[in-house]
């Protein structure tokens, strides 16, 4: 290794230097700069050392440290690559002239930049490479002054003439027939320079016909060499606003088209690339698009395995995103794709990286409320972020809904017997349940509920998550609790729904994260809820998460509140059960101990609604002042509620 410090000045002496260490069998070299030399070989990706490395015959991996100015060339192999060092046109002609026939695997040019830019800008090199009988694939580096000429093949002997677009598609379709992959099309002068002075016509006319991929040489005389064809039968649109390529992606959707091609017009390529292709990609939403294989390439956008939706459904706000889940759950939808704008989109899975965590810091994640709010049980997840689309795969319902949307439809018949025994067993029990108000009916399902369902997971069954095993075994978990609350309160002519979110004391976890179930009844125009799995914790149904507002509910329970109905704000003390009293001060507690004490009754509970107020150090003594009844007490420290129950 050469000391970094020793600093080279010229490029004659890093060519010295690359030439020495290839004569020694060098894999690595490193050299230190002055800064014009560093800034000279820097420019251009290094375009200049690329240079200096042909020449010594030495092909490597270019490292460098900027601070320091230092160059390290790593994995170096020795090459024998044919160049030649032109100074002038001439010598670039006879150069070809020369070697052409040799058809060597590769012959580079090193010449002046502006030399090279010149025969580029002049197409020269293809008419140099005709005169010698030959074709070859040509790269010219402009800034180096390089020209890679490789693939020397004779001239093809399939050709034909064309004068006019019609002729070229009809020589393509021939070649394409015989399976040519190779071809000249000799342009009628006039027609070339036609086309010379339109670029766009000229690329149009490779686009509209059957050619798919190909390389091609255009020389100044109007001969065009095509090599490496491909053919393609695939349709192809040609776009010169966004407004076609929305149209047209919907065109290829209706016709159940997956792989097709679009032509972008001047300036509009440029324009649809910026922000890694966002500009694209929200076209593509917009018509329907889910995803795609895609890439641009010299302004023709090439779509393969296409998801395309027909009439395709799109949301911005959480509300619009809950109604179109829910409408396509009554539909039997068995995909929901829902094109969310970016601000909905990073809402709704925000933290759903590495995969379908659906739990975030405050409960379940909103793409989840979607998909359990709407009564689905299991379903496939996922969501492309270029589109915005989130696709839901509707797996399977929860039972209560499956056999309420049954009912709607009146096909109850098609039902599992699993699943009509539950139909049956739930309306025996909403015509149980049915009172003259909803209230007494919600708490009378409420009380048949706490009274004959066992809380239980059970590892080996799905049963205990749904109304199934809540209502024909008695053994339910806190889904199985609340699907058969949604499936009979409906029944009984109630309006109630799921809810999904974590509580302060979860009877369930998802890994190690709690999650919870309940439901959200509607009395008198206003949302309250009800968690029966809670109030069903002792061998006295409770009725501390029963038609409660939001003042209560958000002590124990946790979810995202825009991804679901406002609950009401505060909880309506005139319909609470006359066991239970909200109380604020020390002598509120003694009047309703005094009053419950005297009336006999044998369950009281007092809530501390007041925040300022907590105070239940008192409540044993005030008790013994009026009876000296056994009694068992508890405090629940979230729901700040203490429960006196006499024996």
């Amino acid at each position: 290794m050469i000391n970094p410090n020793q600093e080279l000045s010229t490029e004659d002496e890093v060519l010295s230097l690359l030439s020495l260490r290839r004569r020694g069998g060098s894999t690595q070299i490193q050299f230190h700069c002055s800064d014009t030399l560093f800034s000279s070989l820097k420019e251009h990706s290094f375009s200049r050392l690329e240079m200096l490395l042909i020449k010594s015959g030495l092909s490597a991996t270019i490292y460098y440290n900027s601070t320091d100015r230092i160059i390290q060339l790593r994995n170096c192999t020795a090459i024998d690559d044919l160049w030649v060092e032109c100074a002038s046109t001439e010598e670039v002609r006879q150069a070809i002239l020369r070697y052409a026939a040799d058809k060597p695997e590769k012959l580079l040019l090193l010449c002046p930049p502006s030399l090279a830019d010149s025969l580029w800008n002049e197409y020269e090199l293809d008419n140099y490479t005709a005169q010698a009988g030959f074709k070859a694939d040509i790269r010219i580096d402009t800034y180096s002054g390089v020209i890679q000429m490789k693939k020397f093949t004779p001239v093809q002997s399939a050709w034909a003439v064309v004068d006019n677009q019609e002729q070229f598609f009809e020589a393509i379709r021939s070649f394409s027939e015989q399976g040519l992959d190779s071809f000249d099309i000799v342009f009628q002068y006039a027609y070339y320079l036609e086309l010379k002075a339109d670029d766009e016509n000229f690329r149009l006319l490779f686009f509209s016909s059957k050619l798919d991929s190909y390389n091609y040489n255009r020389s100044s005389r109007g001969v065009i060499s095509f090599s490496q064809v491909t053919y393609t039968e695939e349709p192809k649109l040609v776009c010169r606003t966004e407004d076609d390529i929305i149209s047209g992606i919907r065109q290829m959707g209706a016709e159940g088209i997956d792989a097709f091609r679009m032509y972008l017009a001047d300036g509009l390529s440029d324009s649809l690339q910026k922000d890694l292709k966002k500009p694209l990609h929200k076209l593509e939403g917009e018509a329907g698009m889910i995803t795609a294989d895609s890439y641009i390439s010299r302004g023709i956008l090439r779509y393969s395995n296409a998801r395309i939706v027909t009439d395709p459904d799109h949301v911005s706000t959480p509300e619009e995103a809950i109604s179109l889940v829910d409408r396509k759950v009554r539909d039997r939808a068995e995909e929901i794709v829902l094109f969310c704008t970016p601000e909905l989109y990073n809402s709704l899975i925000q933290n759903l990286d590495n995969g379908w965590n659906v739990f975030g810091p405050s409960g379940m994640e909103r793409i989840y409320d979607l998909i359990c709010q709407a009564g689905i049980y299991n379903a496939d997840l996922s969501a492309f972020r270029d589109t915005g689309a989130i696709c839901i795969g509707v797996k399977t319902l929860y039972p209560g809904t499956e056999i309420l949307l049954a009912v709607d439809a009146g096909t109850t018949g098609s039902l599992s017997p699993r699943l009509q025994e539950t139909l049956e067993s739930a309306r025996a029990l909403a015509d149980q349940c049915r009172a003259s108000t909803p209230l007494e009916t919600a708490r009378n399902l409420h009380d048949a509920l706490c009274e004959r369902i066992t809380y239980t997971i059970d590892d080996k069954t799905d049963e205990d998550d749904t109304a199934i095993g809540a209502l024909l075994s008695g053994q339910a978990d806190c889904d199985g609790y609340s699907d058969a609350f949604v499936l009979v309160g409906r029944l009984a002519g109630l309006n109630v729904r799921y809810q999904h979110g974590k509580s302060t004391a979860p009877t369930y976890s998802l890994g190690s994260t709690p999650t919870h179930m309940w439901t959200l009844l509607e009395l008198d125009g206003s949302w309250r809820m009800v968690d029966v799995t809670w109030d069903d914790s002792g061998e006295e149904t409770g009725y501390l998460w029963f038609n409660i507002g939001m003042d209560r509910a958000s002590r124990t329970h946790k979810w995202n509140e825009d991804m679901t109905v406002p609950l009401l704000e505060q909880t309506d003390l005139n319909a609470r059960p006359e066991s239970e009293h909200s109380v604020a001060s020390e002598a509120e507690v003694r009047e309703v101990l005094e009053t419950a004490i005297a009336n006999g009754n044998k369950r009281i509970v007092l809530v501390y609604d007041d925040a300022d107020y907590e105070d239940h150090s008192h409540v044993r003594s005030i008790i013994r002042e009026f009876t000296r009844e056994s009694y068992e007490q508890s405090w629940n420290s979230e729901m700040r509620a203490f429960t006196i129950i006499f024996e």
